[in-house]
Parts: C-alpha cells; sequence; structure tokens
C-alpha cells in the first residue's frame, strides 16, 4: 500500500476530493485555499484541503 499524497495536481481535485477544478479556482480566487504552483502545474495541500472541507481553515493542525 503506497503513502497518501501530500499534494494533488488541480485537475485531479474532482476524483480525489469530490470538487470540480472551477470551483477549487473560484476557492483559491476568494482566499479561501491556496494553489501551489510549479512550473506550470498547480498543486492542492491534501491537509489544508482536508481541514477546509471539515471546516478548520482556521487552526492549526
Amino acid at each position: 500500500m503506497s503513502p497518501a499524497p501530500l499534494y494533488v495536481r488541480v485537475v485531479d481535485s474532482q476524483p480525489v476530493f469530490g470538487i470540480h477544478r472551477a470551483t477549487v479556482y473560484r476557492w483559491a480566487a476568494a482566499g479561501l485555499i491556496r494553489i501551489h504552483k510549479r512550473g506550470s502545474a498547480s498543486f492542492l495541500s491534501v491537509a489544508e484541503m482536508k481541514r477546509f472541507i471539515e471546516g478548520e481553515q482556521g487552526e492549526e493542525a
């Protein structure tokens, strides 16, 4: 069994989180989550998304 990923590409957000990538970009534009860029790739922190989805966005893990 492989370890859980730390980051997921935005294009993979729907199968991983059940959230369409357009919603992810809207949330990022509103400052609710961060998108991490490396070159042309855009990534989401799995831990940050989990906290946001569970309503803990302002708290430390």
